[in-house]
């Protein structure tokens, strides 16, 4: 009878139905495919392309995938949501207790013809197994309850992926960002050394009383400027430093607040020869978190439809009782109950129907995020590829003034040191020219960050 108590829990359990809604993927801005960038449909440039062309920043990455305390607790999340639903999983299962005790007595009387004591003592084993008012799934409430919980879980790995795409962003931007500093303090290093042979020839000027207080005041404010440039930007470089050491808990031996200044902040912006279309919006984390949150809704529905229907509530148990230890499990067929019970859960439908509504607002909520997520994704896109255009045209345009300042700054040289030029004028064409490398250098850097943010907006 045991074995047949066990084999109809089993049935009842796997035939147990779903109420939770189909999933149908929502509309959006982008069911019919968009264009966003033109280019080859066959080379593709990532982010794994851009860190394995960089050594130390791969070196950097490495570590941070280690040591980066949002990654650490994204991965948490994502192991307890694992145990969470495994846990729920063997809610499924019937939790069968076996249970054995001993019994010992002792009595005593009187024999009626000696008037002796009499003593006797007994013993006896009993065994028990049986299940506990165990609920049958056959509205599907459990399960559905396994499937929320199991997308829930999916929807901390996706969480999990973005950040680990933020970090890859913020590594990257943070880096060139950096070297772009250190670069223009470079700059500004070289035009101050010419800037002090400049201002001692104008001292010498001013103390035989050949130049202009005017001209002179300029030049030193101008001068005072650089200075503090120079000094705010090298505080500005130990701080990023900082934000890198933040970011992936290493010290990197090639870029530390001790030896900077031995980089040059030298680098190369790549291109992105691919063709993007809104089709990779859907590959990214974010949006598949979204649309796991719609389904782990949809499971919740499913549970709190179940809690409308009777339940269904099994007790079984079988005991024996023997003199013998060895006997104790035997003959667990002979002393048993089975009691099934059914619930109707009348009182509690205004608490259902509540429960239920809930259910159903925070499906609608998870709907319009989803599509939020998917519009904030195409803006992204459209963003990053619209800035990034606008930033490659500034830098040729840039890199053409920047040969023409060269240019002419030569030219300039050459008069001046034959003498056919004057100090103040010679300053002016080295400013300009400074000026210009430092703004070539921007736009530079510009790039690079756009490229990153364009990377990461398709998803790495």
């Amino acid at each position: 009878m045991l074995k047949k108590t066990c084999h109809l829990i089993i049935i009842l359990t796997l035939s147990g139905c779903s109420l939770a809604p189909d999933y149908e993927k929502p509309e959006t801005v982008i069911d019919h495919p968009v264009e966003l960038k033109t280019g080859s449909t066959t080379d593709r440039y990532s982010f794994h392309d851009l860190f394995a062309a960089d050594k130390p920043l791969l070196d950097l990455l490495e570590h941070a995938l280690n040591n980066n305390y949002d990654l650490q607790q994204a991965m948490q999340r994502v192991i307890a949501a694992r145990a969470s639903t495994m846990s729920s999983v063997f809610d499924l299962v019937p939790g069968v207790k076996l249970s054995s005790s001993k019994s010992t007595s002792m009595s005593s009387g009187t024999n009626l013809i000696t008037g002796a004591t009499i003593q006797s003592k007994t013993e006896n084993y009993q065994s028990a197994v049986g299940v506990d008012s165990y609920e049958v799934d056959i509205w599907g409430k459990k399960i559905n309850q396994v499937q929320a919980l199991k997308y829930d879980g999916l929807n901390y790995e996706s969480v999990a992926a973005a950040l680990h795409l933020t970090l890859m962003s913020d590594l990257a931007s943070n880096w060139y960002e950096t070297l772009y500093m250190i670069k223009v303090w470079h700059l500004l290093n070289d035009k101050k050394n010419k800037l002090d042979q400049i201002q001692k020839k104008l001292n010498a000027l001013e103390d035989a009383g050949q130049i202009d207080v005017v001209i002179m005041s300029k030049f030193l404010r101008g001068r005072a400027s650089d200075d503090s440039n120079l000094r705010n930007l090298q505080r500005e470089i130990i701080n990023r430093i900082h934000k890198l050491e933040f970011l992936s808990g290493y010290r990197s031996p090639w870029l530390n607040t001790s030896d900077w200044q031995k980089i040059s902040g030298n680098y190369q912006v790549p291109s992105l020869p691919q063709r993007i279309t809104s089709e990779v919006i859907f590959n990214r984390p974010d949006v598949i978190a979204a649309e796991m949150k719609i389904k782990s809704a949809n499971g919740s529905i499913g549970a709190a439809r179940a809690a409308f229907l009777p339940v269904f509530n099994l007790y079984a148990s079988a005991w024996h009782t023997s003199d013998d230890f060895g006997h104790i499990l035997s003959n667990l067929s002979e002393n048993w109950t089975f009691t099934p019970s059914i619930v109707l859960p009348v009182f509690n439908w205004p608490k259902n129907y509540a429960n239920l509504n809930y259910a159903r607002s925070q499906q609608v909520i998870t709907v319009i995020e989803y599509r939020k997520t998917v519009a904030q994704a195409l803006m992204d896109i459209q963003d990053a590829t619209n800035n990034l255009a606008g930033y490659q045209h500034l830098y040729s345009a840039a890199g053409a003034e920047v040969a023409q300042h060269r240019e002419n700054f030569v030219k300039l040289d050459a008069r001046y040191a034959a003498g056919y030029a004057d100090l103040y004028g010679y300053y002016e064409a080295v400013d300009l020219a400074f000026t210009a490398e430092m703004e070539l250098e921007s736009n530079r850097q510009q790039m690079m960050a756009y490229t990153v943010t364009l990377l990461k907006a398709i998803g790495g």
